[in-house]
């Protein structure tokens, strides 16, 4: 019976640890999503949007999320395709970030700060991000 005991506190340990992971990532790409509103004075927002075509969704259930880049001030709702993120849909960990030029997998937090560290520092994003928020 004490391995049966064992065996339900050691998946309740690791549901916990799967539930803080996922919770980590999701908070931490708001963090990102919202200081690029206060930064720009919100004229860039990023947009996460669900891909159930996306080829790793179709095969292997992770969610796929097209990321887009917007300029809320404005009439249209005209969005720029930047990268698509991809989560892990058991542990959250490793997700992805792929933006056409690289592709940054990560398995913390910490990887996950420099993954969109370096995707805003890409010129080639940097040009669309430009783009949208100087869009009248």
């Amino acid at each position: 019976m004490s391995d049966f005991l064992r065996a339900f506190t050691e998946g309740i340990e690791a549901a916990k640890a799967i539930h803080n992971n996922k919770n980590e990532i999701t908070s931490r790409v708001n963090e990102f999503i919202e200081q690029l509103r206060f930064t720009t004075s919100g004229k860039l927002q990023l947009v996460f949007e669900l891909n159930v075509k996306h080829k790793e969704y179709a095969l292997f259930g992770n969610p796929v999320y097209r990321v887009f880049a917007s300029n809320p001030l404005r009439d249209d709702d005209e969005r720029v395709y930047m990268a698509n993120w991809v989560e892990d849909k058991l542990n959250g960990y490793p997700c992805k970030l792929e933006d056409g030029e690289s592709i940054w997998v990560c398995n913390s937090i910490l990887e996950v700060d420099n993954a969109f560290t370096e995707f805003v520092r890409n010129p080639a994003n940097a040009l669309k991000f430009l783009a949208v928020m100087n869009q009248n």
